[in-house]
This record gives structure tokens, sequence and C-alpha cells, in this order.
């Protein structure tokens, strides 16, 4: 006998039971019906133990069930849902499996199987998520049967079914109640008017009918009590967590690679700590360029940041002030994309990591010194070819005294001679090839000389430092010769242009607005021009002067590299550039400070930043645990707990996946920890490191660190949902 004591239950201040007394008795099947939002689920559901009422009691043979919900659902309750609520991956016989091994019933799979076949299931071991809705139907009625319990609960159980499955799943519900109690939630009254014993009606959180249809069931024969054994938690365990492993195995894997990356990154990082003042050699500041500053102007009105060009004028004043020991102009030109040097052989044509230079004492000293192998240049057409481009065009680093064609990503070609083959690794792992910057200033020019023939930007002059500019036209560049003006007037300065008629009838512009606005040319510098009048043109023209194309063309760099005397105040002199707000300053690399402690610090700083960057990896590796532990298997815990099972063993379920993500972990960072540390020792040898062996107690102890920490991070966030209301979970499943 089921005896329901004045419940009561309500939703965020909303009452959904108020005060509902009922019995319900053994051998009949009783029907609950009512318009949606009357109360049927959820009354179902604290009869079945999925949560609990905030007042009132349910007795089940004279005991609370809340005394041990975990119990009752485990052994008294059976389950059929709409949405049937099997478990993904597991075939049909191991979803009933499931249910005895937590109820403690002695089944055999030969017998499950049986029911299953007599139940119309042709394939016991089909995947559950593969059957037909009325398949997966009837494999959750015999999941309930074979577990022998007393109380079958059904809600909406042919909601998602045809009416050929719905009748059938009634006819083996009406066939199950001898001996138990059978409840049905539904909203079809035909069905319940020819299966029912018992119609309950609902409205508004109370029973507003109850009629009994067929009065034989009182004498019905009690059915014998099945003695049920303790729950094979461990077997469940196993059956769980294969299943989840072979599902889940593909989003595993990538979260194991990462782990373990981090954790051989972290050892090395800790190996490498102990060794970092280890140091054979001195810095080498020719091959560091430690006492390197690159200066540029910052921000500029109208101009593009760090395109502004510099003047001989800016360049004398960074002498007088910073008496460098070497100044380089660089020049590289285009308004839409940077230059990109490349050689060319043939058909060969490789991009290279070109470095401008003088041909002075200053740089032959300096890049002979790292052993180049031939000459320094000598001339404007010659070259010292980095080893790799070498290759790459002759097949061989033998090839001094060959021709190779430079050339930029606008076409612009000169012939080089090659004269020596440089084949040392810079820090940034890359091989220079040395070139006059004299030769860049001629590509420059050109650039600049082809872009205003196609496309010289007018843009209206903006007043602010910052911002976009305003509306502005562009056409190719032509001479003032033989042009008559058809509104306004001919230039009277250098600083004036004409436009063509085509900007009137095409670009949306006004005579009055070109007339009368103030304009600006970003080309090489920045210019400030007046519309004095307009011409007769089809194409988009633009008319200057022969004084301003060859202020335009006087080409200046736009960055120049200063070689320092003192490298110690490299940081100073560039926070001393930025702070000015003139010009924009960058160090190759920061101060050494002394030959051993220099070097210590410089990898000291590299391996602090790999340790920010793998904290950030593993806040996204324990997000990755977070969903793939609970966002993804909110219905998996519901399930189990439907069928009794307790926190304690939700939690271990649900840690067999971290259990197997950690043991893939420890072997492939183990694995990894000997990659990366070869790894390390190649990177390191150009920089005079001494080689690390194998980190086997540093790998062990971050390893158990790295265990200990995300088992229980993962636990404390398994705990929170393993400890929810299966009818919370039901309701939050993602």
């Amino acid at each position: 006998m089921i005896n329901i004591k004045a419940i009561k239950k309500s939703y965020e201040k909303r009452d959904v039971l108020c005060g509902i007394s009922l019995d319900i008795r053994e051998g009949e099947i009783t029907f609950i019906v009512g318009r949606s939002g009357c109360g049927k689920s959820t009354f179902l559901n604290i009869l079945g133990g999925l949560e609990i009422p905030d007042e009132g009691s349910v007795l089940y043979n004279g005991k609370d069930i809340s005394e041990d919900l975990d119990s009752y659902r485990r052994t008294e309750v059976g389950f059929v849902f709409q949405g049937f609520n099997l478990v993904d991956g597991l075939s049909a016989l191991e979803n009933i499996k499931l249910a005895q091994l937590y109820a403690g019933t002695d089944i055999s799979d030969d017998m499950i199987e049986d029911n299953l076949k007599r139940f119309g299931i042709k394939d016991p071991f089909q995947p559950s998520e593969t059957l037909s809705g009325g398949e997966m139907q009837r494999t959750a009625l015999l999941r309930s049967s074979l577990k022998n319990c007393d109380v079958i609960i059904a809600d909406e159980p042919t909601g998602s079914l045809d009416e050929e499955n719905s009748a059938a799943v009634f006819d083996l519900l009406r066939g199950m109640k001898d001996g138990r109690h059978v409840i049905v939630v539904t909203h079809d009254l035909a069905y319940a008017r020819e299966y029912a014993d018992r119609i309950i009606e609902l409205k508004d959180g109370l029973v507003r009918s109850d009629e009994i249809i067929n009065r034989s069931v009182e004498s019905a024969d009690q059915k014998e009590r099945v003695c049920h054994k303790a729950s094979d938690n461990k077997n469940i365990v196993k059956m769980l967590g294969f299943n989840s492993v072979k599902h889940r195995i593909k989003k595993m894997i990538p979260i194991m690679i990462v782990l373990a990356l981090t954790v051989g990154i972290i050892t090395v990082t800790a190996t490498f700590g102990g060794y970092s003042k280890r140091l054979e050699k001195s810095v080498n500041i020719d091959y560091l360029e430690s006492d390197l500053v690159s200066v540029k102007y910052g921000h500029v009105k109208n101009a593009s940041f760090g395109r502004y060009p510099l003047s001989d004028a800016d360049m004398e004043k960074l002498i007088e002030r910073y008496d460098p020991k070497e100044m380089v102009p660089k020049y590289e030109y285009n308004q839409y994309y940077y230059m990109e040097p490349m050689l060319s052989y043939g058909n060969s044509v490789k991009k290279i990591s070109l470095k401008q230079i003088k041909r002075d004492e200053f740089f032959s000293e300096r890049i002979m010194s790292l052993g180049i192998e031939g000459n320094f240049i000598s001339s404007e057409d010659e070259i010292i070819i980095a080893e790799d481009a070498a290759k790459e065009l002759f097949g061989t680093s033998d090839c001094i005294g060959k021709h190779v064609e430079l050339e930029d990503n606008c076409g612009h070609k000169q012939s080089m001679l090659i004269v020596g083959v440089n084949k040392i690794v810079n820090p940034h792992d890359e091989i220079y090839t040395y070139a006059d910057a004299a030769v860049f200033k001629e590509f420059t020019k050109l650039t600049i000389e082809d872009e205003i023939k196609e496309r010289l930007v007018v843009n209206k002059k903006r007043e602010e430092l910052y911002g976009s500019y305003g509306d502005g036209f562009y056409g190719g560049a032509i001479s003032f010769d033989g042009i008559e003006a058809a509104d306004g007037r001919l230039p009277a300065d250098d600083n004036e242009i004409m436009v063509s008629t085509f900007f009137l009838k095409n670009a949306k512009l006004d005579y009055k607005s070109l007339i009368e606005s103030e304009w600006v040319i970003e080309v090489n510098g920045v210019f400030e021009v007046a519309v004095c009048g307009v011409f007769e043109s089809e194409k988009p023209e633009i008319a200057i002067s022969e004084a301003l194309r060859n202020k335009i063309l006087e080409v200046e760099p736009v960055k120049v590299d200063m070689y320092l005397k003192d490298v110690s105040k490299v940081e100073g002199i560039c926070e001393e550039l930025d702070n000015e707000g003139v010009y924009a300053a960058s160090a190759e690399l920061t101060t050494l400070k002394g030959l051993m402690n220099r070097k210590t610090r410089f990898y000291e700083l590299v391996f602090m930043a790999i340790g920010v960057i793998l904290t950030v990896i593993s806040i996204f590796m324990l997000g990755s645990f977070v969903k793939l532990l609970v966002l993804e298997r909110n219905k998996e815990i519901a399930i189990l707990k439907s069928l009794g099972a307790d926190d304690k063993n939700v939690r271990a379920v649900l840690m067999y996946d971290i259990y197997v993500i950690m043991l893939g972990v420890a072997m492939m960072s183990a694995v990894f920890s000997g990659v990366i540390m070869a790894v390390v020792n190649v990177i390191l040898k150009h920089s005079s490191l001494i080689a690390i062996g194998y980190p086997l107690i540093e790998l062990v102890l971050v390893y158990v660190l790295f265990f200990v920490v995300a088992v229980l991070y993962t636990t404390s966030l398994v705990k929170k949902n393993a400890g929810k209301s299966p009818a919370w979970l039901f309701s939050h499943i993602y």
C-alpha cells in the first residue's frame, strides 16, 4: 500500500501541489490525468522519490520513503519515462542489466535476452540509441519489470509513440499490474478509460475527482516478495566507465594530449630552473644584437602609425642625443603592406629575412665575427646570402660568385653578386641575408612612383591625432601639361591640385566641397594640398605639379636602427622615447646585466612566460573537465539516480573518466618530457647551454601534484551535481 499524506510542493512561489492525500493499492493500474500544469508530473516525481515534497509524506508499506530515497528507488520503484531515458552507448540488454546490478537481483543474461526477444527486441546487443521509439519504451518497461520492483511509475509513456506502439505499451503495463502498484500519468483520457482500474484527475494542485473503474482489483493476489542483494557497485562503475570512455574517447584524447604536454613543459621548466645558472659562455652581443634600438615615428596627424618618414634632421637629433656606435636608415614602403624581400634564381623564389646594413667597418667586424663564409659586401650589388636560401635556390650552400635577383613584392628587381654565405641561426631562429640599405632606397622610390601613377590617395585633413579619415578619393597622378580647367582655375603654387570630372560624376563628390575642404596626401610623408579646379576626363585622374611629385619621390627611411655603445641604456632610451610620444622605440632584447647574470635572467623570463601560458592552459583544461563530467552527463546522472544510485556511486562513475584521462596523461607526459627535453637541448645549443638529462624525478613530482590538484578540483565539481535530485537533473539536460 502507498499512502500519500497532505503533500505540498511549490516552485518559485507558485503552488503546484496543495495538500494531496491518497491511498494507492496493489494490483491496480491507476491513471493520473489533468491539464498541463496541474501538477501530474510533480506528483509522480514525489511518488517515485525523484524529489521530495515541501510538506507531507509518502509512506510505502507503512515506512516514510524519505528516510532512504536511494534504497526506495533502487529496489521498490521502476520508472518508464516519455523520453525513455536509456543510457546511450549501452545495449538494450546492458540497460536492463544495469538496473539489475543496482537492485541486487539475480537474473542471468540469457533470461534478459529471452525476455527482450519476447518483447519484440530482435537484437538485444544493439545500442539503445539506435532502437526505434517503440523498442526503446519496451526496453524501459522490461527494465522495470525484471527489476522485480513493486511500484511501476510511467510518466506519459506513449507521448513519443504512434498509436500502434502506444497500445502495445499500455497492454504491457496492464499485464504488469498483478501484485504491483502501477501509476500512469497521461493526457489521453481515451486510453485511461480503456486501461485504468482507477482514474484520478488533478486540477490546480488538488484532486478534483477519484473514480474507481474496476473494483475487482481489491482481491488481487499479493506478489511474492523478492530478496534484493547489495548493489554491485564495482561492475556498475566498470560498465558505465568503459561505456563513457568508448563514447567520449575522441574528446578525451585531445584533453590527454594538452594535459600531458602541460605536464611535460612544467617538468622541463622545473628541470631547467635548476640548471639555468650553469652557463658555459658569456653573452655574444654581436650575435644577440642586444645593443640595438629601432626608432620610428609614432602617431603623426594625418599619417598611419609608424609610416611617417624620418628626416635627416630627425636622425641628427638622435645621433646628438644618444651618440650610437652606428645608425642605419631602413627603407620599406607600401601604403597597404610591408615590403617582403625575396631572392630568385631561375624559376625558384625564396622569401628571406633580410638585414639592411651599411658597408662600413662596424658591420664588417660584427657580421664577419659570426663566422661568415666568404667576404663582406663592398658594393651595392653584392650580398651575403642565408644558407637556407642558398640551398633552396641552388641546392647547395656552395654558391659564392653566383648571381641572384633581389626582389621586393612590388616586382622590382636587382641582380646581386653573392660574396658570402651566412650559416648562423639568429635568436629568432632565422638566418639573415645581408645587403646594403641603399638598394632598398631605390626600391622604395620605384614603388612610390608606381603607386602614385595608379593610386594617389587624397584624404580630408583631420585635426585630431587619432581617428579615421573623412571622405577621400584616389586616382592616377598626371602632370598639368596640356590641361585646361573645366571649372575653377589652374594651380598657382606647388601645393594645389586639380581633379578630373570623373570624381564629380562617380565618387559622390560635389565641386563646392572639393574646393572648400582641406586635403592631405599621405605618400612618403604628409602633404597638405588644396583642390583649385577640375578638368574634363572620364578617368579617375589627379593632376599634380612636377615639384610636388619630386617632393613625394624624395625617399626617406621609415625606421632607423641605432647600435648603442652602452647596452645598459637600451631599456631606458626606449622608455624615454616612448614617453615623449613623438617616436616609437623597440629594443632587440632587454638589457643584459653582466655576462652570466644577464644570460640567466633572459631565460628565467622566457620560462616565466611559459609558466603564464601553462596557467592559461590549465584553466582551459579544467574547463574541459567540467564540460565532460558535468554538462554532458546530467542525463546519465539522472538515470543512474532514478535507478537508485547514491551520491558516492555517481561520483565513482564520473571519476572513472578522470582516472582514465590521468592514466593517459601519465604515459603521454613521460614521452613528451623526453621529446621536449631533446628539443630544448637543440634550441639552447646556439645559446651555449649545457645538455640536460631525462627529468624522471621532476616528472614524478610534477605529475603527482598535477594529479592531486586536477582530481580534487574535478571531484568538487562532480560532487555538486551528484548531490542534485533526479528531477532537477532531468530538467537540466543539455
